[in-house]
């Protein structure tokens, strides 16, 4: 696959100077840190309802209730990218070289045309999910109790993709807000309010759904109610709109590599409700969501991390881009530890949570952290990719990596049940990021996996096993070795990534 060519607005500007890229550095890296902080403030409220809602499903209806959860909510996000057909990151693509270039007037044609693509594929995939409903819930799972949720989710997937469609408007423009507090924050939080209330009514697992559809349509009246403020006057020449083509030929791409993420990330629990039991399910749906709160610091970062890397990129700031992107995986990789630390030093202590069933999800905790915290540890590869002309490359990777993972687990899963799943899920994780940093190491000559990042790896991972090995003279329940081995943890960890992990421009405030 060639090497794509760089337009006359990406190439490297002559007239630029060291001091040009130092300062768009520090502009690029505060406007990051910035809406990480808001990012990750959104990623705790709103992974902590949806944490929540599964704890509190766990404990009132048991695993079988939660694994049927975890599967249609796994279902309308699947639905929702779907219908997204990466619309999303064309907004932040093409919204961003016009913002670039001073264009409102291109901004709002690209926003126009987005909405309209939008608009008609929702309604497609609501009919669409209506229709495939009762061929999943009887013919593949066998499970009654499964359509109606399913045919539920017919209408949160096309309300999730519209209402973040129109979200990635302001985030181009590198306000994240508007997404934190509506799609991070409000849907989960009004989520989680509304589950108690529907289970006290004596509802299960059909009203669980229902009240996450009544959260997704309060989301998307919202989002579309404030679309207007978002955009620009008519200001500009209108030269950057990029054309329907042009928009469908980068989202059709993106589209694919995103099916392999998708795949990637929650194929394990479509194949693992085939295979194994109710009750399994619910045993790994509650690790698999707990070790996704390694990502946080990752989507914190990436959710300006993109636009800016594109912005960058249209200026042909080739030395600042490199040097955002050895910051961001800095940051991504230092916190992405601490939290992994937490998990791999006390997993059964942390699963207790969900109940004292759940104990057996222990050692797939730690194997799918593994393959998340490789995915932080890499830093926005996928996103550095596509944001540089290299889409292709990246879809190519992440619809290799998910295939196989599919493939793999319908082998792995009948013969090995949980612990084939986090083997097959995690390891795909971890190959498709460190193929990705290796080809961004190729196409941009950029690699994070510096000596003192290596050192720093070292000393956490010691940390981590120094700490684990105390832990487990104690017992599986919250003893004061657990209790002592997670706060040196935090100790440690903290002076660890304030020495290593932190980025020089960090260290030096």
């Amino acid at each position: 696959m060639s090497e794509s060519k760089p337009t006359s607005e990406s190439r490297e500007d002559p007239t630029q100077t060291p001091g040009d890229d130092a300062e768009r550095v520090a502009e690029s890296t505060r406007t990051m840190g910035r809406g990480a902080m808001a990012a990750l403030l959104g990623q705790i409220v709103g992974r902590g309802s949806e944490y929540g809602v599964g704890v509190i499903v766990g404990r009132v209806l048991g695993a079988p209730v939660l694994g049927a959860v975890e599967l249609i909510l796994r279902m309308i996000r699947i639905a929702g990218m779907l219908t997204m057909v990466g619309l999303p990151h064309a907004n932040n693509k093409f919204i961003a070289q016009s913002l670039a270039h001073e264009d409102a007037r291109g901004v709002r044609a690209v926003a126009r045309k987005t909405g309209i693509l939008s608009i008609v594929l929702a309604v497609l995939s609501s009919i669409a999910i209506f229709c495939l409903a009762p061929v999943l819930a009887l013919d593949v799972y066998q499970r009654p109790e499964l359509l109606a949720p399913m045919r539920l989710a017919g209408l949160a997937a096309p309300a999730l993709a519209l209402t973040l469609i129109i979200l990635a408007i302001p985030q181009a423009a590198r306000n994240i807000w508007p997404q934190v507090l509506i799609a991070r924050m409000g849907v989960p939080a009004l989520f989680l309010l509304g589950v108690p209330i529907a289970l006290y009514l004596g509802g299960e697992l059909t009203a669980v759904i229902s009240t996450y559809v009544a959260a997704s349509f309060v989301g998307l009246i919202l989002a579309a109610g404030l679309r207007g403020r978002w955009l620009p006057g008519e200001s500009g020449t209108g030269h950057t709109e990029a054309s329907f083509r042009e928009i469908l030929g980068f989202s059709g791409v993106v589209y694919i590599g995103s099916i392999g993420v998708f795949m990637t990330n929650l194929a394990d629990v479509f194949v693992i409700g085939k295979f194994v039991s109710e009750h399994d399910l619910g045993v790994y749906a509650a690790a698999a969501r707990t070790a996704s709160f390694i990502t946080f610091p990752l989507f914190s970062i990436n959710s300006l991390f993109a636009p800016t890397i594109s912005d960058l990129y249209a200026r042909g700031a080739t030395d600042a881009l490199r040097e955002t992107y050895r910051t961001a995986a800095r940051w991504t990789a230092g916190a992405g530890a601490g939290v992994y630390g937490l998990m791999a030093i006390a997993p059964q202590q942390i699963l207790s949570v969900f109940g004292s069933e759940f104990h057996e999800g222990m050692v797939p905790l730690v194997l799918l952290g593994a393959g998340y915290f490789v995915n932080s540890a890499t830093g926005g590869v996928g996103w550095l990719l596509t944001m540089t002309g290299n889409h292709r490359i990246a879809a190519f990777t992440n619809w290799m990596a998910g295939a196989v993972l599919a493939t793999s687990l319908f082998f792995v899963v009948p013969r090995h049940g949980l612990l084939g799943a986090a083997i097959c899920t995690g390891s795909a994780m971890a190959v498709s990021n460190l193929v990705k940093m290796l080809l961004v190491w190729w196409k941009l000559g950029v690699i994070p996996l510096t000596r003192r990042y290596l050192s720093s790896l070292a000393v956490t991972a010691t940390v981590i096993l120094v700490l684990r090995a105390l832990c487990a003279t104690g017992g599986p329940g919250w003893s004061p070795q657990a209790i002592w081995a997670l706060g040196l943890f935090a100790v440690c960890h903290t002076a660890v990534f304030l020495l290593g992990w932190a980025p020089e421009a960090a260290r030096r405030g």
